[in-house]
């Protein structure tokens, strides 16, 4: 079961997503990537425009970005290689991807409908933020296919154990090293490392870690590669 929450800023770390798009005949494409940042209800994706997810924006702006832990790293790699797109490059063909039109079915994943944009949320992955695409940013030279979205959250779904009583978590996917706001919080210990147990703060009472426990960073280039980025006390 999943709760609609209304935290005061999003901050998910870099974990891998998987973007809900809208493909011309009205099906819910699905796009997995990782290279995602958050500010307040903002989101900033990187992607290339050459693909179905970022042709499909630029169409239509509805989009649910699901995030995902390691219980879906199968599911990831089922879909890893697929596209939306039946004309693709020849560079995505020597890379090994094929055109698949329901990448729900080939991943195993569930529908979910979602309330406020008209595309499918993934039910198996533990936050869905429902939002719309507000600008598209060309990057780098002539030559770069490479762009960026900026995507307005417009809810969020937050599967309920992952929530304290009062709908307070730290969502943490840096080390503790690198996080100004651990630091802030002065939950490290002699290492560097984030201070919890059980994904709740050793200092500070009510605060709570999302993805202590399971989420994990991924590699840009492969969804592989993972490692924990804290430790329990």
């Amino acid at each position: 079961m999943k709760r609609i929450v209304e935290p005061k800023v999003l901050y998910f770390g870099t974990p891998v997503v998987i973007i809900s798009s809208c493909n011309p005949d009205g099906s819910t494409n699905l796009g997995p990537m990782s290279s995602a940042w958050w500010l307040d209800y903002t989101a900033m994706l990187g992607m290339s425009g050459t693909s179905q997810t970022v042709r499909n924006l630029t169409e239509r702006s509805d989009c649910v970005l699901n995030l995902v832990d390691p219980a879906m790293v199968a599911a990831l790699d089922r879909i890893a290689l697929l596209t939306g797109c039946r004309e693709m490059s020849e560079g995505k063909r020597a890379r090994g991807y094929r055109y698949e039109p329901d990448k729900f079915a080939a991943g195993g994943l569930t529908r979910a409908p979602a309330d406020l944009v008209d595309v499918d949320a993934v039910r198996e992955s533990p936050i869905n933020l429902e939002g719309r695409v507000v600008a598209i940013y060309k990057l780098g030279g002539p030559d770069s296919n490479l762009c960026s979205l900026e995507v307005t959250v417009l809810r969020v779904h937050v599967r309920e154990d992952l929530l304290m009583n009062d709908d307070r978590y730290f969502a943490g996917g840096a080390p503790a090293h690198e996080s100004s706001l651990a630091r802030g919080c002065q939950k490290l210990d002699a290492d560097g490392m984030q201070l919890h147990r059980k994904a709740v703060s050793a200092t500070h009472a009510g605060l709570g870690h999302f993805g202590v426990e399971f989420q994990r960073t991924f590699s840009s280039n492969t969804l592989r590669g993972a490692h924990r980025d804290s430790r329990s006390s």
